[in-house]
């Protein structure tokens, strides 16, 4: 009985402490999925700075499995772009400053990005409001071949006035 009880232990431990070299990931291939994650995060600001909700919206992955937290809302891919074309709407323009970057790499196929912003934003009709910090995490995946934020989630400060409308 001994016999087994040592044997068992034995081969939890050998299989339990196994490490797949496999998934282990080079310097490289991390370098390489940070930078083609980050060429699309800054396409977006571009876009959303330029109230393009069409370039904007593009790399969101528009599939049912996809979901996205904003201002306490859980909303599909449709439910986002709908929010997302109303303040553009509403929106003259833009400028979104990046203070800080964070990547958390899952596997080759996965990784979340974390984005601190200072956000100022010029509302039609004159009113400047200052968004300090403005927090945005997205999980990217690869499918079919291509990067795709497939969650989305937000948090920000309250907007603090810095000009009132002009009447």
């Amino acid at each position: 009985m001994k016999k087994i009880i040592l044997i068992l232990l034995f081969s939890v431990l050998m299989f339990s402490c196994q490490t797949e070299n496999k998934s282990q990931l080079t310097g490289q291939e991390v370098a390489s999925m940070k930078s083609q994650v980050s060429q699309i995060l800054d396409q977006v600001n571009k876009d959303c700075e330029a109230c393009n909700i069409t370039g904007a919206i593009k790399p969101y992955w528009n599939n049912p499995e996809f979901f996205a937290v904003e201002s306490g809302q859980v909303m599909n891919y449709d439910q986002l772009l709908k929010s997302s074309t109303d303040f553009f709407a509403r929106l003259e323009s833009q400028k979104l400053t990046e203070k800080s970057v964070n990547f958390k790499i899952i596997n080759r196929q996965a990784i979340i990005v974390t984005t601190v912003f200072s956000d100022t934003l010029k509302m039609k009709g004159g009113l400047l409001l200052k968004v300090e910090p403005y927090t945005a995490v997205c999980l990217f995946e690869k499918i079919n071949g291509a990067w795709k934020i497939t969650f989305y989630s937000s948090a920000a400060a309250a907007p603090v006035i810095v000009t009132a409308r002009h009447t």
